[in-house]
């Protein structure tokens, strides 16, 4: 949805694109928006699928985890 990539988008420190995945997608630098929210939505930057339900409302394009010890 169009409000949960504006959430990632404007939180924080501006973003680096990371991991073996950014060289076949050319991702290079910052994270800007028009790289972010094809990705996000399941295309690759020239529009083609890189998921099965790419577009669909009822995707999830991730899961943010957060771990904490007993203190």
């Amino acid at each position: 949805s169009t409000s949960a990539q504006e959430y990632q988008l404007s939180e924080g420190e501006p973003s680096a694109w990371l991991g073996r995945g950014v060289d076949r997608l050319g991702l290079v630098g910052r994270v800007e928006a028009d790289e972010f929210r094809p990705l996000f939505d399941g295309y690759d930057l020239d529009g083609s699928k890189l998921v099965q339900n790419a577009g669909r409302d009822d995707r999830a394009p991730g899961w943010d985890l957060t771990f904490s010890a007993p203190k």
